[in-house]
């Protein structure tokens, strides 16, 4: 596992947004931790990459030079966040015309980007971690009231954490993630689901769907202990426990098919984890063999909305942190472990997962998404649909079933409903929320696109193929 996640500033320090606004933590400067993406690419093609480092650059110095027409899913978030994003220094330039958004087609340049992704491309990561384009990048960054510096750039750091796995069924070892990440919550209820009697997972299946969903809300209860290892205990101790044979086997017992329990029941500290944003999913997998489940963000759309003179656009992760004396709208007090202190990592929900057959160690299955707290549920859904079905599962077919969501607080049930513009793309029916509200469940209807899934399987003859999300906007002819 390489981990570039951001890090809160030297300056940063528990109580900082406790007599802020909420507003103050999503954007503007104050919200911005320190990037770790570029250091997390060299680190990564230092040790695995094959072709040159200038020439993975490139085709992204070229695309922000020339520009690129603006896609029907950037023209939803402008008009989004319209105003805020032309009125930001810099972003403004790019997005907007005569301060208002630019149009769907219309052209984008980055050239400011484009000049430093070339001196990145020719000199490396240090080019952005030191020297001119930090010092310009701290100091924009403090212009919008935020407190990054030159120094918490220069020490910036990747680590280099063990994956951890399951086995399971001993058919398939399922690798994912670490914390500050949230593997193990995935690995957790797939653990649960595991003590199951083996058959083939359907979401339209009302017991099945209310498993997954109980499986789910015990992980997540657990997910309020897990923290940057650095700055907590017994962290690593407290996941391999969370995935171990014999805790799935516990909250298995606990489980009813009958009815659901109050939050508590799952989460008896009474702490909720912050519920970060959106994200980007990659997977790739090349002729060696060799493959790679990579999750990245920025957090919010545009992120702080702090862009610097090197068209750099700056995060707003510090909004994935907990704040000390503020309990969420459900009364759920936030949890000590994923409080502000300089140089941690926020808590994120960051899943991406890679599944081996057994016994031949074969790579069968990489799948990730984006979409903030719900990432989650969508690998969840997405591992659990392939193993329990030995692999037999179309991951394209899968994608496109339709999706619940519970993260334990709010005590509700997110599932999607159908959409006619994605005729591929079910959605639940009346009957089965039905049937789940009488066990307990209370649904809440959303649209599809709040998470966003891909995929690439192995086959038994050897193919790969590509599986990649039709819930985004310009999958779906623009419906949203």
């Amino acid at each position: 596992m390489v981990d570039y996640r951001e890090t809160a500033p030297d300056a940063a320090f528990r109580e900082m947004f406790v007599n802020g606004t909420a507003e103050q933590m999503i954007h503007g400067g104050l919200s911005v931790s320190v990037p770790g993406e570029i250091r997390g690419w060299q680190a990564m093609h230092d040790l695995y990459g094959n072709l040159p480092w200038s020439e993975l650059i490139e085709p992204a110095v070229v695309i922000a030079r020339r520009g690129f027409r603006m896609p029907r899913q950037l023209k939803i978030a402008l008009d989004l966040l319209g105003k805020k994003v032309c009125d930001a220094p810099y972003l403004g330039q790019e997005y907007c015309v005569g301060g208002q958004p630019k149009k769907m087609g219309d052209l984008i340049r980055k050239p400011h980007l484009a000049d430093t992704l070339e001196q990145i491309m020719w000199y490396g990561a240090d080019t952005f971690y030191k020297g001119a384009i930090a010092q310009r990048t701290a100091a924009a960054v403090q212009e919008q009231g935020g407190i990054l510096t030159v120094e918490d750039l220069n020490r910036y750091q990747v680590l280099f954490r063990e994956a951890q796995y399951i086995e399971y069924r001993d058919r398939y070892r399922i690798w994912s993630t670490t914390a500050p990440s949230s593997g193990a919550v995935v690995l957790s209820a797939l653990r649960t689901l595991e003590n199951y009697p083996e058959r083939e997972y359907k979401e339209t299946n009302i017991l099945d769907t209310h498993r997954a969903i109980e499986a789910a809300k015990f992980a997540y209860g657990e997910r309020t202990r897990y923290s940057d290892p650095a700055f907590l205990a017994n962290v690593s101790e407290c996941e391999q426990d969370d995935i171990s044979t014999r805790a799935g086997e516990i909250r298995r017992k606990k489980i009813s098919d009958l009815r659901t329990f109050p939050t508590s029941y799952y989460n008896p500290s009474y702490e909720d984890s912050a519920h970060d944003h959106g994200t980007s999913h990659i997977n790739a997998v090349d002729a060696n063999g060799m493959a790679v489940s990579i999750t990245t963000t920025v957090n919010l759309w545009w992120g702080s909305l702090v862009q610097t003179p090197d068209g750099i656009l700056m995060n707003d992760d510090m909004d994935d942190f907990s704040t000390p004396g503020t309990p969420n709208k459900f009364g759920y007090k936030p949890s000590p472990s994923n409080y502000i202190q300089p140089r941690k990592r926020p808590l994120s929900s960051m899943s991406p997962i890679l599944i081996e057959s057994l016994p031949d160690n074969r790579t069968v299955l990489l799948a990730g998404s984006a979409g903030g707290s719900r990432i989650i549920t969508a690998n969840l859904q997405m591992a659990y649909s392939y193993v329990s079905s030995h692999g037999h599962v179309d991951m394209q077919q899968v994608i496109a079933r339709p999706r619940w969501h519970h993260q334990l607080m709010p005590n509700v049930t997110f599932f999607e409903y159908a959409i006619r513009e994605v005729p591929e793309m079910q959605g639940y029916d009346n009957g089965t929320i039905a049937a789940l509200a009488l066990l307990g469940h209370s649904p809440v209807w959303i649209m599809p696109g709040s998470s966003a899934a891909q995929a690439i399987q192995r086959w038994e003859n050897g193919t790969w193929a590509t599986a990649s999300e039709v819930r985004q906007a310009e999958a779906r002819g623009g419906a949203v």
